[in-house]
């Protein structure tokens, strides 16, 4: 007979420790045990299955609780919380920050499809990572760095590749993943990169990066359109290798989200003036959907002619809804999150129990 149980896993803030909590009662103790095992291989310590054992433990590395890195920003949420963004290093004389990557990189099993692990001896790699500092030191999230070097480019060889992107789930939708993003940027500014990319981002993190980099072009006041005055067959003209160029200089993005931010530009001019339809269908639109259907024409894999307009046409219309997803939104409103009990007490032993990174696994047993 088959029967759910759930795995719960807990993390002290230095991911030294970890305690393992079967709940299920009709599950016998040595599937239990075979259970822990199996799990044991993807945690970054050897799992403690005594509660009170694990509470201990977390208090004597209460010290340790940190990896030894840079502070980039410190910031308050909403809520009045203070976070801090830290940066370390990897590489083969970083043992401490190698550990601890160790640990982290275990939360990818759960959050990431198809996550590999890298080379944490390269000291190309670097963790980018945002820490609760009150009102208790808690991982928030965490983005690993890749520096790689053209050596035909002589003024910004380097660039910055985005590689795996976790945000805690308690923390997500609050602006932390939008932060270290933004902290990626600042520190390719600081080293003179030449751009930042995003290696297979999932569509939640694509979407951030099209409003941060529309954003970023809008502040830099870059790709300005035309006068009020100017046709949409003026306005609806694609960008010329010198703009192109200047724009990925200024932003630092890649020359595809240079173009995507640029028809969004566009998307947007068209509809503040024509608010009442909005029909992208409609004759107003027509350069638009030219300009843009002719830049993917190449891309589309047939000889078919009405396969192609099909084809098209369907790419063209899913553009406008991320085109228009790009746009500022207005600020949700206040989350209010359960924070949990203030304090946990076992045999003398007081931890926060809104401290430790909990993660709830259910898994069917035969």
């Amino acid at each position: 007979m088959d029967s759910n149980a759930v795995v719960v896993v807990r993390f002290d803030p230095s991911l030294r420790n970890v305690h393992v909590e079967i709940e299920a009662d009709d599950v016998s103790e040595s599937k239990k045990k075979k259970l822990v095992q199996k799990l044991g291989k993807y945690l970054p310590a050897d799992p403690e299955s005594d509660r009170d054992v694990f509470l201990q433990n977390c208090v004597a590395s209460a010290d340790k609780q940190i990896v030894q890195s840079d502070l980039l920003d410190t910031y308050q949420d909403r809520d009045g919380d203070t976070f801090e963004i830290r940066l370390c290093r990897l590489g083969k004389n970083s043992d401490d920050a190698r550990r601890f990557h160790a640990a982290v990189e275990t939360f990818s099993i759960f959050f990431i499809d198809g996550a590999s692990n890298i080379d944490s001896e390269d000291s190309r790699w670097e963790l980018l990572t945002i820490w609760q500092r009150s009102p208790c030191t808690k991982l928030v999230g965490y983005m690993t760095l890749y520096t790689f070097t053209n050596p035909t480019r002589l003024q910004s060889p380097d660039s910055i590749r985005i590689c795996q992107v976790i945000i805690l789930p308690t923390f997500q939708r609050r602006g932390h993943g939008r932060r270290l993003f933004r902290a990626t940027h600042e520190l390719a500014r600081k080293r003179n990169c030449y751009q930042v990319t995003v290696e297979d981002p999932a569509p939640g993190f694509a979407r951030l990066r099209d409003r941060e980099d529309m954003s970023r072009i809008c502040d830099l006041n870059i790709l300005v359109l035309s006068d009020e005055n100017a046709s949409y067959e003026d306005i609806c003209k694609p960008l010329s290798k010198e703009q192109l160029n200047d724009a990925v200089q200024k932003t630092r993005t890649t020359k595809e989200q240079v173009v995507r931010c640029f028809e969004a530009l566009i998307l947007a001019r068209l509809d503040d003036e024509n608010e009442q339809s909005r029909d992208v269908m409609s004759y107003t639109y027509r350069p638009l959907r030219i300009m843009i259907k002719r830049r993917l024409f190449d891309t589309v894999e047939t000889r078919d002619s009405e396969e192609r307009k099909r084809v098209l046409q369907e790419m063209f219309m899913k553009l406008v809804e991320e085109y228009r997803a790009m746009r500022p939104t207005k600020t949700s409103k206040k989350r209010v999150l359960d924070k949990g009990s203030a304090v946990s007490n076992a045999k003398r032993v007081c931890v926060r129990e809104d401290s430790l990174l909990t993660i709830g696994i259910t898994t069917k047993q035969n």
